[in-house]
């Protein structure tokens, strides 16, 4: 049976906010507020737009650079987050690499604690997986 991927663990990202020096607690809540949004695969405008935009500058630093942006998902669910990726790198009309279907394929004969860590990044396993993929998607941009 298909075993779903993990969602990335919180608890990483309320450290960092517990750990920002000088923030305002005001600006704190606001971000704890987004991650709440991003976690509950909700209200993708509250964070879409800003994930377009980081993304959109990403690209044009690079363009400026001769660099080729390339956007991947990530190998676990977060549904509109995914989404949001796909419709920018569509727009951009930059390759997408779909590490999450990737993984959902892996997961069917491999257990999770093979390509996820204990915090829910990759392990070195899952590591190669993703370089394989994003090796293979950007082999064409070399040969140019």
């Amino acid at each position: 049976g298909m075993v779903a991927a993990p969602i990335m663990k919180r608890e990483p990202f309320d450290r960092a906010l517990a750990g920002l020096v000088g923030a305002s607690p005001a600006a704190c809540r606001t971000f704890a507020a987004v991650l709440d949004e991003v976690y509950a695969d909700k209200d993708a405008e509250t964070w879409g737009g800003v994930l377009r935009d980081h993304l959109t500058a990403m690209r044009e630093v690079a363009r400026q650079r001769g660099v080729q942006l390339v956007i991947l998902s990530y190998p676990f669910h977060q549904a509109l987050v995914e989404q949001r990726q796909r419709e920018v790198a569509q727009s951009l009309g930059v390759p997408f690499v779909a590490i999450r279907e990737r993984f959902d394929v892996e997961l069917q004969n491999r257990a999770a604690q093979e390509l996820f860590v204990a915090d829910g990044h990759c392990s070195d396993a899952g590591y190669a997986i993703m370089a394989a993929m994003v090796a293979q998607a950007i082999a064409p941009l070399l040969r140019r």
